[in-house]
């Protein structure tokens, strides 16, 4: 679980108009380092409206030698999300870390954490900035702790819940990253930022453009000379970072490679996708499940028209509250529709006495072209091909608090009871874990000793994160 170590990084991402140059002079430095097998900085850029970006903030060394950490013994570190929509801006605030520095030099501080996960790339430009500040105060080590709950980290998208719970965690964040809990000695809290744009194509390469790889924001106010003109000027090849020590890694004269450690930094990740699938707990969502359903109206004798009319109906209804999801890009709406429309004839075709020819819901709906079949088919392709699972942790402890060990967990989808389980017993710990999920609610069943029943509780595992839940009589 976590340390009882006390850090806090704080890391914000902020929208700016325009992102800020290169130059030395003017603040600090950024390289953009490609994912494996991926070289090109111009098919690399992000295009806006057009996929979807998902952002982890993988590392961060924290530089102590700078001047502005020398003094401090606990660190803070926290993160800010903002988009940047032209006529307003979405904005979320985490704690990632708390850490008390082990060494005099620096730090490598372990953080893996989603800031924006499966978000359109709607905004014109992100700006980074990253605080780190020294805690002024022992006895506030208790509050950040709380606060770098995984509860409290809410991985930034456009739908109203996690814009809600984002809103609702930054306002609090702001006053307890602000003295009296943090110091108020400006030497001890070192900030950094840099600036990326989203723009609508990527006909040519613009070097401020936000890109999928590898984001390396280093801070600007520590050794500004020869150690950050030599990490700008070195040759792609030339620098890496190394998912292994999770470190920035630059390649020395003999070939070998040697840590970055002159300067504080952090490491970004940016992916992007195509397609994210459906929300199941939307409006639309439920619609088109309705619409579905309907279809179960054949079996106690309602006609085959009345049916296909309700069902049309309903699902009209889920198209309208799709359109105004703005959660997901255009491209994906219109086949998310299409793939709802396919289900509703899939779910008359299974009924007694319906020929495929009679489940047709017909050729002249709105919106509906003539290739849907197949559009559906590509579009399934995709999803099946797409890295969208998440994992889950499961933790059962005793009474005591105690881990409990050789505890068998169950894990099943919730909306499928018939469909296949998965199983797995905790370690010494009292953790068992479940990866490469598919999203979407599961319900775990873990058979605790001197219980009759095995206790259930459903948890929500979403795209690309790791959820963590906890079982305790």
């Amino acid at each position: 679980m976590r340390s009882l170590q006390l850090c806090v990084l704080v890391f914000a991402f902020v929208l700016a108009g325009a992102a800020r140059g290169q130059d030395l002079t003017q603040g600090d430095v950024w390289r953009w380092i490609p994912f494996e097998g991926k070289t090109d900085a111009k098919d690399a850029q992000i295009v806006r409206n057009t996929e979807y970006i998902s952002i982890k903030l993988e590392t961060v060394y924290a530089y102590y030698k700078s001047g502005f950490l020398e003094n401090v013994r606990q660190i803070v570190v926290s993160s800010q999300v903002a988009f940047d929509l032209g006529d307003k801006k979405v904005e979320g605030s985490m704690v990632n870390r708390t850490w008390q520095k082990s060494r005099n030099s620096g730090d490598f501080i372990p953080v893996n954490d989603l800031l924006a996960v499966l978000s359109p790339a709607t905004p014109t430009s992100i700006k980074i900035k990253v605080d780190f500040a020294g805690i002024g105060e022992d006895r506030f080590k208790a509050i950040f702790d709380i606060l770098s709950n995984p509860d409290l980290k809410t991985a930034l998208n456009l739908s109203p819940a996690a814009v809600a719970k984002a809103g609702l965690v930054t306002s609090i964040l702001q006053k307890f990253l602000a003295t009296p809990y943090t110091s108020s000695k400006p030497k001890e809290i070192l900030s950094m930022g840099q600036g990326f744009v989203i723009r609508p194509t990527k006909d040519v390469d613009q070097p401020d453009s936000l890109r999928e790889g590898y984001l390396v924001v280093m801070s600007g106010n520590e050794n500004k000379g020869n150690d950050l003109t030599r990490i700008q000027s070195l040759p792609m090849g030339d620098i890496r970072f190394n998912r292994d020590n999770h470190a920035l890694e630059v390649k020395k004269t003999d070939g070998s490679w040697q840590q970055f450690s002159g300067n504080s930094y952090v490491v970004l990740s940016v992916t992007r996708d195509v397609v994210k699938g459906s929300d199941e707990h939307s409006p639309w969502f439920q619609k088109f499940a309705e619409a579905v359903k309907v279809t179960d109206r054949l079996l106690t004798g309602d006609p085959l028209d009345k049916v296909k009319k309700e069902a049309l109906q309903l699902w009209g209804e889920g198209s309208t509250l799709l359109t105004a999801d703005g959660n997901y890009i255009e491209a994906e709406r219109r086949t998310l529709r299409l793939k709802a429309f396919k289900d509703i004839e899939e779910g008359l075709k299974g009924k007694p006495g319906v020929t495929p020819d009679q489940a047709r819901l017909g050729p002249d709906v709105p919106g509906v072209p003539l290739n849907y079949g197949q559009i559906v088919s590509d579009y399934q392709s995709e999803l099946d091909h797409a890295n969208l699972s998440g994992n889950l942790i499961v933790y059962v402890r005793g009474t005591s608090g105690k881990g409990l060990s050789n505890i068998e967990v169950s894990l099943d989808r919730a909306n499928d009871p018939q469909g296949p389980q998965l199983t797995a017993r905790t370690n010494s710990a009292g953790e068992a874990a479940f990866h490469n999920l598919k999203p979407g609610d599961y319900r775990v069943r873990a058979a605790l000793p001197g219980f009759f029943a095995s206790q259930v509780t459903t948890v929500e595992v979403p795209p690309r994160e790791t959820r963590v839940l906890n079982v305790q009589p």
